[in-house]
């Protein structure tokens, strides 16, 4: 009888202690919760996209309402000829002409279509803010998605801003659901402070002999 006993609270210890690993090991799983998009400034590679541009570097930090905020650093780089094709100089070559391009990918979430009639589908909301002042809100549709020249490669699943920098003190927040729906939207903050990074100079130009 007793030794009966015995197996019976061995049995019984022995289920209490999986049950608190089993508990430990959820906990563990149900941790931060995976992001719903990646936020990278690696910038275009291949010939896949219309628009060539090197990386950017920016601190990823936190803040309440946002799902996350990145501040851009380090140095940003030189490029006349984005400049030209996407409109940010004249024609004496005044203007814009350095760039961050922030790129947005989803796995579990392809880009919806923009219904005009209905408008339902993939939203871009931009807002930026020059020091304490805020510049009218913009809301994307489309734009620089992904200009893929080859039709096998699938750019459904992300998109693409491109983010003119200049030695000018600006904050951009953007909210954005690839599906338009309110349940797949997260905002972000993306900090431009030209005390935090340095713009490559244009290079030396060369006079012909």
């Amino acid at each position: 009888m007793e030794k009966a006993n015995a197996i019976k609270t061995f049995a019984v210890s022995a289920c209490a202690v999986l049950l608190v690993i089993a508990c430990v090991f959820g906990l563990a799983a149900c941790g931060e919760p995976a992001s719903l998009y990646k936020v990278d400034f690696a910038g275009t590679s291949g010939d896949q996209y219309k628009y060539q541009i090197d990386g950017t570097t920016w601190k990823e930090s936190n803040e309440e309402g946002f799902e996350k905020v990145y501040t851009l650093t380090g140095e940003v780089a030189y490029n006349m000829e984005v400049a030209q094709a996407l409109g940010y100089v004249d024609a004496e070559g005044n203007g814009r002409t350095h760039f961050a391009l922030i790129h947005f990918t989803s796995d579990d979430l392809a880009r919806v279509s923009y219904d005009e009639t209905k408008g339902t589908g993939f939203y871009a909301k931009i807002t930026n803010f020059y020091g304490t002042d805020k510049a009218e809100e913009v809301i994307k549709h489309g734009g620089f998605g992904a200009y893929a020249e080859d039709a096998d490669v699938d750019t459904s699943h992300e998109y693409f801003l491109f983010q003119g920098v200049d030695d000018t003190v600006r904050t951009l927040t953007l909210e954005i659901s690839f599906d338009g729906t309110a349940e797949n939207a997260k905002t972000y903050k993306f900090v431009i402070d030209p005390k935090n990074y340095t713009l490559e100079e244009a290079p030396a130009v060369t006079e012909a002999e």
